[in-house]
């Protein structure tokens, strides 16, 4: 592993990289390159949107929440969200009432009708409309941007995973961030894991790249604080403290004795709550962020409750019914309840989906599973 890392550093496939193979009883085996350590700092992005997962499902799990009733009922800044329906000549969005309204179980699906600007050319079309520069961050206002087709009809990855983090603030009356350390973070030992990375861990913080003409250029030094707490992809994080994040999931929702969600919520998560849906390829309409990306093409996948599925072996490398996501600086992981192992995969490299990067994932998880 350690050879694989280092040649990838060597080829200008990544400025650096962690890989990890973790079992219930912890990590087994690890790598990296390029000067990255297990407890570097890392920009997780959208695998933040997990812990949200278990957030929400905690929630339901006390009976404060119900994965079919509407969001809105939970969240004021919900209320009034319509459709876009096309634009008039001058690019005014035309507007409609949704034929529904958004549940729990659909931002947690990514079926509620929402979109990321990254990946829908038309949603891009109305932020810029609605006066938004998405060259940066725009924090809470991402809140504001219009459904981009009816819940329930259409599987779009897109800002979800930011309502529900709203969701949660509202049903338990304490900031993301609190809820997080008092429910999550803390109780796992995830204690590098921030949305505002302290002053005296600015120092382990990785800088980022992008892959341009020329070859990988350094993009950001350090992490700027924040005060919307983004539950889509807000988080900054360790390999070590999101390997005990997996390892809880692996053992059914409990490691060293702290349980974060009921074994059976575990299983509920990993199940097909799409149906039908196709898993759409996600087509850029942002290629400075993002290649088009589809992970494993032709092979069936669905949603569960916060991860993609894939609904069969792939040869070589996971088991049917692996859970997994990833951040878009290329911060990638997957659950094998089956093989009994999760995989760890992370750099700080855009585009999302780089070809080059995702050879290297693909060659990290056959060297894992040959191994096992």
């Amino acid at each position: 592993m350690q050879e694989l890392l280092q040649t990838a550093v060597d080829n200008e496939v990544v400025p650096f990289a962690i890989a990890a193979r973790i079992t219930p009883d912890g990590i087994v085996e690890e790598g990296a390159s390029g000067g990255a350590a297990m407890d570097s700092i890392f920009r997780i992005a959208s695998m933040t949107k997990a812990i949200t997962s278990v957030a929400v499902m905690q929630l339901v799990e006390q009976g404060k929440l119900a994965l079919d009733e509407p969001a809105e009922t939970h969240a004021e800044r919900l209320r009034g969200k319509q459709v876009v329906a096309g634009f008039d000549a001058d690019g005014t969005p035309r507007l409609r009432d949704p034929a529904s309204q958004p549940t729990i179980r659909q931002l947690l699906t990514h079926t509620a009708g929402f979109a990321y600007v990254i990946w829908n050319a038309d949603l891009l079309r109305v932020a810029k409309h609605m006066g938004m520069d998405m060259s940066r961050d725009v924090g809470a206002d991402i809140l504001d941007l219009p459904l981009m087709s009816d819940p329930g009809t259409r599987w779009e990855y897109g800002i979800s995973t930011d309502v529900l983090g709203v969701v949660v603030e509202s049903v338990s009356g304490q900031s993301l961030a609190d809820y997080f350390d008092e429910h999550i973070l803390l109780p796992l030992g995830m204690t590098d894991t921030h949305f505002n990375v302290p002053e005296n861990k600015q120092q382990r913080v990785l800088p980022a790249f992008s892959r341009g003409p020329e070859g990988l250029i350094q993009t950001m030094q350090g992490i700027a604080p924040t005060t919307f707490f983004s539950g889509g992809g807000g988080l900054a994080s360790t390999p070590n403290d999101y390997a005990r994040f997996l390892q809880a999931l692996l053992r059914g929702g409990e490691r060293d004795g702290q349980r974060i969600l009921d074994s059976a919520t575990v299983e509920l998560m990993a199940r097909n709550h799409t149906d039908a849906l196709p898993i759409n390829p996600m087509i850029t309409a942002s290629p400075r962020f993002s290649e088009d990306c589809d992970f494993f093409p032709g092979q069936p996948k669905h949603w569960g409750l916060g991860f993609l599925v894939n609904a069969r072996d792939i040869p070589g490398r996971r088991s049917a019914d692996s859970l997994a996501w990833a951040g878009v600086h290329n911060t990638h992981y997957w659950i094998d309840r089956q093989s009994g192992f999760a995989g760890l995969l992370m750099t700080q490299l855009l585009p999302f989906c780089d070809p080059a990067f995702l050879n290297l994932y693909e060659e990290v998880e056959r060297a894992f599973y040959s191994g096992k």
